[in-house]
């Protein structure tokens, strides 16, 4: 059952041989965890994500904030209302944080052709189709190979220039019937 979190019944929570929680009634979702090692701020709430109307659990967080010598009692309500308001929005703050060398703007084309690689002998595919994947980077991709994919390369090609679109086909009817094989023959417009 929650209790209203004072300093002086913080202060005065003992181990007694078993870890215990007590839970805030101010603030939902924060604690003060009593175990043999000291006493500490955790907060736990569910963590759901998705649409409204069709959100599903995905965990139950459980977050450190900090040990009650670290912080006074209204430290770690104003820090466990941040975190169980980035809970809400569907963010786990156990999370671990993005690596910075990821990031997309370090990404040339021939490093997604590494990383497929990579991934392709993690997958112990035949080194014949390692071998592909390399030419074909070599071979057609070999302007693009150190140039970032962006939506700019996608419409202009590398360095600027259009990509190559073959001249569309003409249909049987509108071509040269001299240039036209033996076996095929245009009928009359209308005829069967």
């Amino acid at each position: 059952m929650p209790e209203k979190l004072t300093e002086g019944l913080i202060r005065g929570l003992k181990f007694e041989g078993k870890a215990t929680t007590v839970r805030d009634a101010k603030v939902t979702g924060l604690m003060v965890a009593v175990n043999k090692t000291g006493k500490s701020y955790k907060v736990q709430r569910d963590l759901w994500q998705g649409q409204r109307g069709r959100r599903k659990l995905v965990k139950t967080v459980r977050h450190t904030l900090g040990t009650t010598e670290e912080l006074t009692l209204e430290e770690a309500r104003n820090r466990a209302s941040a975190v169980i308001d980035q809970i809400k929005r569907g963010i786990d703050p156990n999370a671990p944080a993005a690596d910075p060398a990821a990031d997309a703007g370090t990404w040339t084309v021939r490093r997604l052709y590494e990383e497929y690689i990579a991934d392709m002998r993690a997958r112990d595919c035949a080194e014949r189709s390692v071998e592909n994947m390399l030419d074909r980077l070599n071979r057609y991709l070999s302007g693009w190979s150190d140039t970032p994919p962006d939506r700019d390369q996608a419409q202009h090609g590398p360095r600027g220039t259009p990509p190559h679109h073959p001249r569309p086909r003409r249909p049987l009817r509108q071509q040269d019937p001299a240039r036209l094989p033996g076996r095929l023959q245009l009928r009359p417009e209308g005829g069967r």
